[in-house]
Formats: structure tokens, C-alpha cells, sequence
């Protein structure tokens, strides 16, 4: 990603912060804070959340998606300028743009996913798993028609029963070349 810059829009004017992204900061509130202070859009959350990633700051990652995905960001949705806002909802937070909130919540889901395969802990990758099936079902809520949700919660069962599944399938494999063999 290099020579790469995420530009952020400033809040009612026309202008826009621009950040390289070899230039991203070690902590990634700084950038929490300049996203949620400009009312930044979801996506650009999200195109942070991967520059992040891209540089290996996978801290970081998962930090911005948290925070974009948490009760506490709704405040900066609920903007009156935001053309999405309607004061006649009694909960107008991220109103129209459910399906970035479905990306934020998948992204991190796929995080814990590759955590709870690649973790040897047993705790960790319970823990993993077990962020990861809340994501997605807090995914599923938001889009019961999503494709989405459906595939991070097919991921996510692979994940879990492909230690059970390669040694059965090596044994079919076995079985099939002993039967030919007799």
C-alpha cells in the first residue's frame, strides 16, 4: 500500500484530511478519534480497519472495526446534516447503511475466524469462535437477505469441524483404496 492515502471528509466543508498510509498512527485511537470527529462514513472506517492490516498491525485492525462496530460509534451517525437522518425514527443510528454495518461486523467476524484457526489455545479459540458467531449473528440481524452473514457463518462452521473432517475424509480415502486392493 505504499504511496496509498485514505482521504477523510471534514464535517460540513469541502475539505478532507488526508492520511498516508505508511503514515498511519501506532495508536490506533488517533485515527478512531479523526474518523468519529469527521463523522467519517463506515467504508472508510473499513479502508482504514485493512491499511491497518495491510502494514501488518493487526491490533490496530481489529481496534478500528471495534470501535466501528460498537454502540458508541451510533453517536456519529446521528448526525442532523447526515442525509440519512430522520428525526421521526426513534433509534435513526446508521439508518440506511445497514449493509456497511453488515461489512464492519463480517470483517471482524473473518478476524476471529482466522484467530480460532490459527490459535492453539484451546481458551483463545473459544473465545475467538464465540466473537466471531456474535458478529455474525448481530450481521444476520441487520440483513436477514444478506449473502454476507450467510457466508462468514459458513466459514465459520468450516473453521470448526475441518479438524473432524480431514482425518474422516483420509480415512474414505483409505477405505476405498483397501476395497480395491482386495
Amino acid at each position: 500500500m505504499q504511496g496509498q492515502t485514505i482521504y477523510i471528509p471534514v464535517v460540513s466543508t469541502d475539505d478532507v484530511v488526508s492520511v498516508d498510509v505508511t503514515d498511519l498512527p501506532v495508536d490506533a485511537d488517533e485515527m478512531i478519534e479523526l474518523l468519529g470527529s469527521e463523522s467519517a462514513p463506515l467504508s472508510l472506517w473499513i479502508e482504514v480497519a485493512k491499511a491497518y492490516l495491510s502494514l501488518g498491525r493487526h491490533e490496530q485492525y481489529e481496534r478500528v472495526l471495534e470501535f466501528g462496530s460498537s454502540p458508541e460509534t451510533e453517536q456519529f451517525f446521528c448526525h442532523p446534516k447526515d442525509p440519512s437522518y430522520n428525526p421521526n425514527m426513534p433509534n435513526n443510528y446508521y439508518q440506511g447503511v445497514e449493509y456497511e454495518r453488515i461489512q464492519v461486523l463480517c470483517s471482524l467476524a473473518d478476524y476471529h475466524t482466522k484467530s480460532f484457526k490459527e490459535e492453539s489455545n484451546t481458551q483463545k479459540r473459544i473465545v475467538s469462535m464465540e466473537k466471531a458467531s456474535g458478529l455474525i449473528a448481530r450481521a444476520q440481524k441487520l440483513g436477514k437477505a444478506e449473502q454476507l452473514p450467510r457466508l462468514m457463518d459458513a466459514q465459520l462452521t468450516l473453521a470448526r469441524v475441518r479438524p473432524f473432517i480431514l482425518p474422516l475424509l483420509n480415512f474414505v480415502t483409505i477405505a476405498r483404496c483397501h476395497v480395491r486392493l482386495v
